[in-house]
């Protein structure tokens, strides 16, 4: 009687990505108005944001400080 190997120890194979390196894209950013920020909100939710935004956590808040 033989004893299979495991599953966990057989390792599946995975296409690669293509191994080239992709040019970089300009990093951009803009900045929202607040009539802009309310109007997408309401598009994805239904409904006004809040006034105050949420508390944040300590932890939370410390990694961003």
């Amino acid at each position: 009687m033989e004893i299979d190997d495991p599953p966990s120890d057989k390792k599946t194979m995975r296409p690669r990505r293509n191994l080239e390196k992709k040019e970089q894209r300009p990093r951009f950013s803009l900045t929202l108005s607040r009539k802009e920020i309310e109007d997408d909100f309401f598009a994805m939710t239904g409904k006004k944001p809040p006034r105050r935004p949420k508390k944040r956590s300590r932890t939370v808040q410390a990694q961003i400080n």
